[in-house]
């Protein structure tokens, strides 16, 4: 379950960004710039170590993508410019779109701030409350999701921990036995440790099996979860799951071995 939670986290993570790499924001720039001077500024804004893509976008072409907007809600639609005498309103553009870590509400409005100064632009199109709600229901989600990992990393704590202690109290003679004959504390120790993280590891390994079955499942219905999947953060938590497996089981092992090698015979027969 923490493996799984682990995995809609990352893959949350990559489907938030490639939404914030997508959304595409509006530079108006005045009519009176020359087709060298737009393209300049062009190449000036996608130098910027913010910007994923700059696409510049001629009135033309805006007009074109309006027309056609324009028809496919009303195939019965005019020519929009008829009444204009052919005259085209809208204003030469560049789409911008933003890398995902510059696009959150304080990073934009310095952007948004820095372009307003530049003396082409005639106005800007930012989508701000679009991104302030995509932050805030990102941070929220991984809130919640890290509080459930919590809670259900303390319950498996729990289990493995309650598992060791019942199958080292089922072999407590034999370690009082091997203390009568002369066996010390680290000869006692080593098979059981041994133990401990051969298990652990078998456990993170099945449990990264599982983990990577529901991963093709899930992908072969939804195929568009590959195109976000991050296969380095992947691996990085598999290994990260067997390696909690067998700290888990290591620990739990050490404190339970530990705890009845220092008991005396009435204590064991105790409990």
């Amino acid at each position: 379950m923490i493996g799984l939670i682990g995995i809609v986290m990352i893959n949350a993570k990559q489907l938030s960004d490639d939404f914030k790499k997508n959304i595409k924001y509006s530079v108006y720039l005045k009519n009176n710039l020359s087709e060298s001077e737009v393209l300049e500024f062009t190449k000036e804004i996608n130098a910027n170590p913010y910007v994923f893509s700059a696409t510049f976008k001629s009135k033309e072409e805006a007009a074109e993508e309006l027309k056609k907007e324009l028809n496919a809600q009303d195939e019965n639609q005019d020519d929009p410019y008829e009444i204009l005498d052919g005259q085209i309103p809208l204003p030469n553009s560049i789409d911008l779109k933003f890398l995902p870590e510059f696009s959150n509400p304080d990073s934009l409005e310095q952007i948004k701030a820095q372009l307003e100064q530049e003396n082409e632009v005639r106005e800007l199109v930012f989508h701000g409350n679009l991104i302030h709600k995509i932050h805030k229901n990102s941070n929220t989600i991984t809130i919640y999701l890290l509080a459930i990992s919590a809670v259900l990393m303390i319950v498996a704590l729990a289990l493995i921990n309650n598992t060791i202690k019942l199958t080292v109290y089922s072999k407590r003679f034999i370690i009082r036995t091997m203390q009568l004959v002369g066996a010390t504390s680290r000869f006692i120790l080593g098979p059981f440790l041994f133990s401990a993280i051969l298990q652990g590891f078998i456990s993170g390994v099945l449990a990264v099996v599982m983990l990577i079955g529901f991963l093709r499942t899930l992908q072969n219905q939804l195929p568009d979860l590959a195109r976000v999947e991050n296969q380095e953060f992947q691996l990085i938590l598999f290994a990260g799951i067997v390696v909690v497996g067998i700290l888990f089981s290591l620990v739990s092992t050490w404190f339970a071995v530990r705890k009845y090698l220092r008991k005396n015979l009435d204590q064991l027969t105790l409990g």
